[in-house]
Protein backbone atom coordinates (compact mmCIF):
# COMPACT_ATOMS: atom_id res chain seq x y z
CA UNK A 1 0.00 0.00 0.00
CA UNK A 2 1.19 3.01 -1.04
CA UNK A 3 1.84 5.90 1.72
CA UNK A 4 -0.15 9.47 0.94
CA UNK A 5 3.51 10.94 0.28
CA UNK A 6 3.96 8.29 -2.34
CA UNK A 7 0.57 8.96 -3.45
CA UNK A 8 0.71 12.80 -3.96
CA UNK A 9 4.32 12.13 -5.54
CA UNK A 10 2.13 10.25 -8.12
CA UNK A 11 -0.17 13.48 -8.61
CA UNK A 12 2.77 15.87 -9.22
CA UNK A 13 4.48 13.67 -11.83
CA UNK A 14 1.44 13.61 -13.64
CA UNK A 15 1.51 17.39 -13.52
CA UNK A 16 4.92 17.39 -14.83
CA UNK A 17 4.19 14.82 -17.69
CA UNK A 18 1.37 17.28 -19.20
CA UNK A 19 -2.06 16.01 -17.42
CA UNK A 20 -3.33 18.91 -15.88
CA UNK A 21 -7.03 17.50 -15.17
CA UNK A 22 -7.82 16.44 -11.71
CA UNK A 23 -10.26 14.02 -12.50
CA UNK A 24 -8.47 12.46 -15.16
CA UNK A 25 -5.36 12.15 -13.24
CA UNK A 26 -6.82 10.65 -9.98
CA UNK A 27 -7.84 7.74 -13.21
CA UNK A 28 -4.15 7.47 -13.95
CA UNK A 29 -3.02 7.83 -10.48
CA UNK A 30 -5.01 4.92 -9.35
CA UNK A 31 -3.69 2.47 -12.22
CA UNK A 32 0.32 3.89 -11.39
CA UNK A 33 -0.61 3.06 -7.79
CA UNK A 34 -1.94 -0.59 -8.36
CA UNK A 35 1.22 -1.39 -10.95
CA UNK A 36 3.44 0.09 -9.13
CA UNK A 37 2.11 -1.89 -5.79
CA UNK A 38 1.95 -5.66 -7.39
CA UNK A 39 5.52 -4.78 -9.45
CA UNK A 40 7.28 -4.14 -5.79
CA UNK A 41 5.81 -7.17 -4.58
CA UNK A 42 7.25 -9.53 -6.80
CA UNK A 43 10.52 -7.48 -6.39
CA UNK A 44 10.25 -5.86 -3.20
CA UNK A 45 14.46 -4.77 -3.39
CA UNK A 46 13.08 -2.56 -6.34
CA UNK A 47 12.34 1.23 -4.96
CA UNK A 48 9.23 3.47 -5.56
CA UNK A 49 11.12 5.60 -8.26
CA UNK A 50 12.28 2.56 -9.97
CA UNK A 51 8.79 0.92 -10.24
CA UNK A 52 6.98 4.26 -10.98
CA UNK A 53 9.73 4.92 -14.25
CA UNK A 54 9.20 0.84 -15.36
CA UNK A 55 5.44 1.60 -15.33
CA UNK A 56 5.35 4.57 -17.07
CA UNK A 57 7.99 3.18 -20.04
CA UNK A 58 4.66 1.47 -20.49
CA UNK A 59 2.69 4.09 -21.70
CA UNK A 60 5.61 4.44 -24.70
CA UNK A 61 7.10 7.19 -26.26
CA UNK A 62 4.02 9.70 -26.14
CA UNK A 63 3.85 8.77 -22.31
CA UNK A 64 0.36 10.30 -20.61
CA UNK A 65 -0.25 12.22 -24.32
CA UNK A 66 -2.49 9.84 -25.96
CA UNK A 67 -4.62 9.25 -22.91
CA UNK A 68 -5.57 13.05 -22.66
CA UNK A 69 -5.94 13.38 -26.08
CA UNK A 70 -8.58 10.20 -26.18
CA UNK A 71 -10.07 11.14 -22.81
CA UNK A 72 -10.68 14.77 -24.26
CA UNK A 73 -12.21 13.36 -27.48
CA UNK A 74 -14.91 11.07 -25.57
CA UNK A 75 -15.21 14.35 -23.18
CA UNK A 76 -16.38 16.51 -25.84
CA UNK A 77 -18.49 13.43 -27.51
CA UNK A 78 -19.72 12.73 -24.18
CA UNK A 79 -20.94 16.83 -24.14
CA UNK A 80 -22.61 16.54 -27.30
CA UNK A 81 -24.63 13.49 -26.61
CA UNK A 82 -26.06 15.33 -23.89
CA UNK A 83 -26.93 18.56 -25.62
CA UNK A 84 -28.98 16.24 -28.26
CA UNK A 85 -30.42 14.75 -25.74
CA UNK A 86 -31.89 17.93 -24.75
CA UNK A 87 -32.28 19.34 -27.45
CA UNK A 88 -34.74 16.32 -28.59
CA UNK A 89 -36.26 16.20 -25.69
CA UNK A 90 -38.19 20.08 -26.27
CA UNK A 91 -39.80 17.86 -29.65
CA UNK A 92 -41.38 15.74 -27.44
CA UNK A 93 -44.42 16.27 -24.47
CA UNK A 94 -44.03 18.06 -22.26
CA UNK A 95 -41.66 20.27 -23.66
CA UNK A 96 -43.01 20.52 -27.32
CA UNK A 97 -45.56 23.12 -25.83
CA UNK A 98 -42.97 25.34 -24.71
CA UNK A 99 -41.12 24.87 -28.25
CA UNK A 100 -44.50 26.19 -29.97
CA UNK A 101 -45.47 28.50 -27.81
CA UNK A 102 -41.65 29.84 -28.21
CA UNK A 103 -42.04 29.93 -32.23
CA UNK A 104 -45.88 31.62 -31.71
CA UNK A 105 -44.31 34.28 -29.45
CA UNK A 106 -41.27 35.18 -31.98
CA UNK A 107 -44.04 35.02 -35.21
CA UNK A 108 -45.94 38.00 -33.28
CA UNK A 109 -43.99 40.85 -35.33
CA UNK A 110 -44.52 39.71 -38.39
CA UNK A 111 -48.24 38.59 -37.53
CA UNK A 112 -49.02 41.45 -36.42
CA UNK A 113 -46.91 44.21 -38.35
CA UNK A 114 -46.07 44.64 -41.80
CA UNK A 115 -42.10 44.17 -41.39
CA UNK A 116 -39.94 43.60 -44.23
CA UNK A 117 -37.03 40.76 -44.35
CA UNK A 118 -34.23 43.04 -43.39
CA UNK A 119 -36.41 43.43 -39.73
CA UNK A 120 -36.95 39.84 -39.04
CA UNK A 121 -33.35 38.87 -40.02
CA UNK A 122 -31.27 41.22 -37.82
CA UNK A 123 -33.71 40.96 -34.82
CA UNK A 124 -33.30 36.47 -35.18
CA UNK A 125 -29.53 37.42 -35.41
CA UNK A 126 -29.88 39.71 -32.12
CA UNK A 127 -31.93 36.57 -30.54
CA UNK A 128 -29.39 34.12 -31.47
CA UNK A 129 -26.47 36.43 -30.08
CA UNK A 130 -27.60 37.30 -27.09
CA UNK A 131 -28.61 32.94 -26.40
CA UNK A 132 -25.10 32.77 -27.02
CA UNK A 133 -23.55 35.51 -24.98
CA UNK A 134 -26.21 34.35 -22.19
CA UNK A 135 -24.80 30.50 -22.51
CA UNK A 136 -20.51 32.02 -21.70
CA UNK A 137 -21.81 34.38 -19.32
CA UNK A 138 -23.61 31.68 -17.28
CA UNK A 139 -21.35 28.90 -17.94
CA UNK A 140 -18.57 31.38 -16.43
CA UNK A 141 -20.61 32.04 -13.71
CA UNK A 142 -22.20 29.24 -12.14
CA UNK A 143 -20.78 26.53 -14.29
CA UNK A 144 -16.64 27.40 -14.50
CA UNK A 145 -13.77 25.46 -13.71
CA UNK A 146 -13.15 24.64 -10.23
CA UNK A 147 -10.13 25.05 -8.09
CA UNK A 148 -8.40 22.10 -9.74
CA UNK A 149 -8.97 22.16 -13.43
CA UNK A 150 -11.62 19.25 -14.32
CA UNK A 151 -11.79 17.66 -17.78
CA UNK A 152 -15.32 16.95 -17.66
CA UNK A 153 -16.00 20.91 -17.15
CA UNK A 154 -13.71 21.67 -20.17
CA UNK A 155 -16.35 22.63 -22.11
CA UNK A 156 -15.56 23.35 -26.12
CA UNK A 157 -18.20 24.44 -28.46
CA UNK A 158 -18.57 25.28 -32.14
CA UNK A 159 -21.46 28.01 -32.81
CA UNK A 160 -20.24 28.53 -36.79
CA UNK A 161 -22.90 26.03 -37.87
CA UNK A 162 -25.26 29.06 -36.10
CA UNK A 163 -23.67 31.63 -38.54
CA UNK A 164 -24.14 29.19 -41.46
CA UNK A 165 -27.86 27.78 -40.97
CA UNK A 166 -28.81 31.84 -41.01
CA UNK A 167 -27.37 32.20 -44.27
CA UNK A 168 -29.77 30.31 -45.83
CA UNK A 169 -32.68 32.62 -45.85
CA UNK A 170 -30.04 35.23 -47.30
CA UNK A 171 -29.10 33.13 -50.04
CA UNK A 172 -32.72 32.16 -50.64
CA UNK A 173 -33.72 35.69 -51.21
CA UNK A 174 -31.01 36.31 -53.03
CA UNK A 175 -31.79 33.28 -55.24
CA UNK A 176 -34.94 34.09 -55.41
CA UNK A 177 -35.43 38.09 -56.10
CA UNK A 178 -32.85 40.16 -57.83
CA UNK A 179 -34.11 43.58 -57.09
CA UNK A 180 -32.63 44.99 -53.54
CA UNK A 181 -35.21 46.79 -52.72
CA UNK A 182 -37.30 43.61 -52.05
CA UNK A 183 -35.87 43.34 -48.98
CA UNK A 184 -37.50 46.60 -47.56
CA UNK A 185 -40.76 45.64 -48.37
CA UNK A 186 -42.96 43.53 -46.42
CA UNK A 187 -41.51 40.03 -45.78
CA UNK A 188 -43.18 37.19 -47.64
CA UNK A 189 -45.20 34.47 -44.96
CA UNK A 190 -43.11 31.24 -45.48
CA UNK A 191 -39.45 33.11 -45.33
CA UNK A 192 -40.82 34.55 -42.08
CA UNK A 193 -41.81 30.98 -40.74
CA UNK A 194 -38.39 29.95 -41.91
CA UNK A 195 -36.39 32.82 -40.12
CA UNK A 196 -38.38 32.28 -37.31
CA UNK A 197 -37.88 28.35 -37.10
CA UNK A 198 -34.40 28.76 -37.00
CA UNK A 199 -34.24 31.23 -34.10
CA UNK A 200 -36.27 28.83 -32.40
CA UNK A 201 -33.81 25.94 -33.19
CA UNK A 202 -30.98 28.03 -31.87
CA UNK A 203 -32.75 29.25 -28.59
CA UNK A 204 -33.65 25.41 -27.70
CA UNK A 205 -30.05 24.54 -28.54
CA UNK A 206 -29.17 26.84 -25.91
CA UNK A 207 -30.97 25.89 -23.26
CA UNK A 208 -30.11 22.28 -24.11
CA UNK A 209 -26.38 23.08 -23.76
CA UNK A 210 -27.37 25.14 -20.03
CA UNK A 211 -29.18 21.38 -19.23
CA UNK A 212 -26.33 19.87 -19.95
CA UNK A 213 -23.83 21.51 -18.27
CA UNK A 214 -25.75 22.01 -15.05
CA UNK A 215 -26.18 18.41 -15.16
CA UNK A 216 -22.48 17.53 -15.77
CA UNK A 217 -21.64 20.11 -13.41
CA UNK A 218 -23.62 18.73 -10.42
CA UNK A 219 -21.92 15.21 -11.21
CA UNK A 220 -18.26 16.58 -11.04
CA UNK A 221 -19.15 18.25 -7.55
CA UNK A 222 -20.38 14.77 -6.19
CA UNK A 223 -17.27 12.67 -7.88
CA UNK A 224 -14.61 15.27 -6.90
CA UNK A 225 -15.74 17.29 -4.01
CA UNK A 226 -11.69 18.12 -3.17
CA UNK A 227 -11.61 19.48 -6.94
CA UNK A 228 -14.05 22.29 -5.64
CA UNK A 229 -11.87 22.94 -2.35
CA UNK A 230 -9.98 26.46 -2.67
Amino acid sequence: MLSENQIEQLDQFCIRKGVKYYDLRQEIIDHLAESIEAIIQENPKLGFEAALQRVYKGFGIFGFGKIVREREEASRKQLKKLNNQYFKSYFTLPKVVFTAGLFLLLSIPYLLFPIGFEAIYTLSIGIVFLGAFTVFFISYKRYKQPAKKLLALNWIDNFGWIIVMFQFPNQILKLAFFKEDLILKESSLWLSVLITGLTVMGVITFMAKLHARKQIYQKAKQDYPLAFVK
